[in-house]
Parts: C-alpha cells; sequence; structure tokens
C-alpha cells in the first residue's frame, strides 16, 4: 500500500487529477464538470447516480490548511452534500486539520487513494504514468 501511495505522490499534477476522476467513475461517479475547468477552487463536479446528491472535488498536489479554508469558504453556501478535499502531499497543518472532518468535508490523502486506486483496478495505469 505504502509503494502505491508513494507512486501517486509521484504523478504529474494533471495525471493526479485524471486518476482522482478515474476512481470516481470506475465507482459509478458521474462527472458533471470538465475535468478541471469548471470553476475556481473545484476540479470535479460529480454526481452520485443513485441519490443525485452532488459532490464538488478540489485536487491538489501540496497543500495546507489555507487552501483548504479556501475551498470551504468558496462552498460554503453550495448545494454540494460534500466537499472532497484531495492531497497527496499535505503540510503539517493540514495534517493535524484531519482530524477535525465532518460530513461536508472529506480530507483524502495518498494513503486513501492508494486503497481506492487499488479497489478501482487502477495499479497498471498508475504503473505507466510513473515509470
Amino acid at each position: 500500500m505504502e509503494s502505491v501511495a508513494l507512486a501517486i505522490q509521484a504523478l504529474h499534477w494533471k495525471d493526479f487529477e485524471t486518476l482522482v476522476d478515474l476512481i470516481f467513475r470506475a465507482s459509478g461517479w458521474r462527472r458533471t464538470s470538465v475535468l478541471g475547468q469548471h470553476a475556481k477552487g473545484l476540479d470535479l463536479e460529480l454526481i452520485e447516480p443513485i441519490m443525485k446528491d452532488r459532490y464538488v472535488v478540489q485536487v491538489k498536489s501540496r497543500a495546507g490548511l489555507p487552501e483548504l479554508q479556501e475551498t470551504l469558504s468558496q462552498f460554503r453556501e453550495s448545494i454540494h452534500r460534500t466537499i472532497f478535499f484531495i492531497v497527496h502531499t499535505p503540510d503539517e497543518s493540514l495534517l493535524r486539520f484531519r482530524q477535525r472532518q465532518n460530513k461536508r468535508l472529506r480530507l483524502l490523502l495518498a494513503e486513501d487513494l492508494a486503497q481506492m486506486t487499488i479497489d478501482a483496478g487502477l495499479l497498471s495505469w498508475i504503473e505507466d504514468k510513473v515509470t
């Protein structure tokens, strides 16, 4: 698992965004935005197909608490059920904040994505990108 997390951290930022998109789509979610081009602070907008709930996803290679707080302030009044803030290399402030997540915020790091990558059958995709 650790080697998958390290491979994720080695991805180019654009490949990292693509991986996140592939993980969600492999899980049955539908993208309602163009990857990385929807709006400031939003890399993906997703809809969960059964309940039709909407989700916002912000993907960062590196980030800290200030970047997270900016994203949260942008979507404080939004219709999205959950904000996913996905970072493969967080700073210490973000690692400390991780314990304070709630239903509205899901902070996912490289270790979380490693398991999701395995579950989605995307190991060979990552291997192709980092070799």
